[in-house]
């Protein structure tokens, strides 16, 4: 049964998400969620040989100077993300500044009852997540956004994404109906992708800025259709 303090806090994000982000729904989780279903979730970052390497090297790349990916060649993995990051507006530093924000909570006591590999997973997750956009080809639009939340998850069964899903599945149904097409076509397009590729959460992308984006797709087999205009 879910919690019913906790039920209050869903209903928050769910009445506005952007007050009450997925982010905070999802830390706020583990001081609710029930036995089994935390055990469950830890055991999922170790469900295959490459996640289980993954929680225990727990890589965090030390800081590069954003600017000098500018100067990389045209077509590079490194290139296109810098692009990316400034054309589009965002912050190159969202990891970090996630990173900032975990810790506070973890001080608190919030995410006592989080489990090792999971706080590892989403804080990586934060860093790899505007790599992924480039890599699978899916824009920073809203329905964008949820594409590449569902491949998420298809490859990682983490609570975070699942969050996601749960939020925008809740609110298609109860307060936007006409939206029902258009999100269940980007969560279904992201969800067969992640089921269809290697796992690209995994990856140490920061090793890779100076490939050209186009191999790095085809090794991976990102479909033709998913690619990017070259930086």
């Amino acid at each position: 049964m879910l919690d019913r303090d906790f039920a209050q806090e869903f209903l928050q994000t769910i009445d506005d998400p952007q007050k009450h982000g997925v982010h905070l729904l999802f830390n706020s989780y583990w001081r609710y969620m029930p036995d089994a279903a935390r055990e469950t979730y830890a055991a999922n970052m170790r469900e295959t040989p490459q996640l289980a390497a993954f929680c225990e090297a727990k890589w965090w790349p030390e800081p590069y100077a954003f600017e000098d990916l500018a100067l990389l060649a045209p077509g590079t993995l490194g290139r296109g993300y810098h692009r990316h990051i400034v054309d589009n507006g965002l912050t190159q530093t969202i990891a970090s500044g996630y990173r900032d924000f975990h810790k506070m909570l973890e001080a608190s006591g919030v995410l006592a009852n989080m489990p090792d590999d999971v706080s590892y997973g989403v804080l990586r997750g934060f860093q790899t997540h505007d790599y992924l956009h480039m890599v699978t080809g899916f824009d920073t639009t809203g329905l964008g956004e949820i594409a590449l939340q569902a491949f998420c998850l298809a490859q990682m069964s983490s609570l975070y994404f699942a969050t996601w899903m749960s939020v925008v599945t809740a609110r298609m149904a109860f307060l936007e109906p006409r939206s029902i097409a258009p999100l269940m076509d980007a969560i279904t397009e992201g969800w067969t992708l992640g089921r269809a590729v290697p796992n690209l959460m995994v990856e140490r992308w920061e090793t890779m800025l100076d490939r050209p984006i186009d191999d790095i797709r085809r090794e991976y087999r990102i479909p033709h259709h998913r690619m990017l205009k070259a930086a």
